[in-house]
């Protein structure tokens, strides 16, 4: 039934092939969406679910106590607060002097002197020795600080991608997101990944290129 509804299309997230049938990308893991919008993964459309249903649950929440006070009968009851009493102390002079006396030591004090912070140089493999059909059209080098262009980009904890393809991920990039790049590069599934920080703090590997789309590009 689903192939006679969902024929194949192309991913407007990543530009890869949905297979006719499927409803979600294989490759980026994005839904079809609608003429390029509302493209959502997974955990995306779960997440947009649970905060219908606790807006939802919120809204009756509220309206409970609402509703029970309009049929609830209220009665008013005067209070009376007494008033404050501050007791205000009563300073008077006295005629007592009163004698400062300061005594000087021979204990040396001693003055902090902060240490230089320590920085670790990254270290990556040879580019002369680097062998990967997308070589000539490599940029990025160990130490190097990098932007995201205007797509997604997954940071994966190896240079691969499972069969269960986000197994793997520890965080999605958007566009203009900034890293350095601390290791690598190493090649698989024809392309070269590289090992990154992110400045949010995250750590993981990242492709350079996806075919026919730059994914990272150096920073001037």
């Amino acid at each position: 039934m689903f192939n006679s509804l969902l024929p194949e299309v192309i991913c407007h997230a990543c530009g890869s092939t949905i297979k006719k049938g499927e409803i979600f990308c294989k490759t980026c893991g994005r839904s079809r969406g609608i003429n390029e919008f509302f493209q959502f993964k997974k955990f995306e459309l779960i997440g947009i679910s649970i905060g219908v249903i606790i807006v939802i649950c919120l809204c009756f929440a509220v309206s409970i106590p609402v509703v029970f006070r309009l049929f609830t009968p209220t009665q008013q009851v005067a209070q009376t607060t007494p008033p404050l009493m501050f007791n205000t102390p009563v300073i008077s002079p006295t005629n007592t002097p009163y004698i400062v006396v300061l005594q000087l030591t021979d204990t040396p004090v001693s003055v902090y002197t902060p240490r230089p912070m320590s920085t670790s140089t990254p270290s990556g493999t040879d580019f002369s020795s680097y062998s990967c059909p997308d070589k000539s059209s490599v940029k990025l080098r160990v130490g190097m600080r990098a932007i995201v262009q205007n797509y997604d980009v997954n940071v994966r904890s190896s240079p691969d991608v499972p069969q269960v393809w986000n197994a793997n991920i520890v965080v999605m990039l958007r566009g203009d997101d900034k890293l350095t790049v601390i290791g690598g590069p190493q090649c698989a599934f024809e392309g070269t990944w590289w090992e990154v920080n992110t400045d949010n703090g995250y750590t993981g590997w990242v492709r350079e290129f996806q075919p026919n789309k730059i994914l990272l590009k150096q920073l001037n």
